[in-house]
């Protein structure tokens, strides 16, 4: 099981790749939280960082952005292990369902 650092980390990467995919669809938050069934400080307070989310929000806003929400996480978590294994960082685009 991930410690607390990086399950933080993760849990930043995996927001900021949802950003960027809410961001490429063209969704504001209050757009993406009428789509998913959440408040809108719900999404704002995520993308600040400010909580983590349950699984059943994840798979909620994985819906409305039609992406896989455990590709997400899974993106999310080689993101960290890539920028810990090397200088470098690993960006990319999350997988749309299929």
């Amino acid at each position: 099981m991930p410690d607390e650092n990086n399950r933080a980390a993760i849990s930043a990467e995996l927001a900021r790749l949802l950003i960027e995919e809410r961001k490429r669809c063209g969704l504001s938050m209050n757009r993406l939280s009428e789509t998913a069934g959440l408040s809108q400080s719900l999404i704002s307070d995520y993308e600040a960082g400010k909580c983590n989310l349950r699984l059943d929000t994840l798979l909620r806003i994985a819906q409305a952005l039609k992406v896989n929400a455990g590709q997400a996480l899974a993106k999310a978590i080689n993101n960290i292990e890539s920028k810990r294994s090397s200088p470098s960082s690993t960006s990319g685009k999350v997988s749309k369902k299929h």
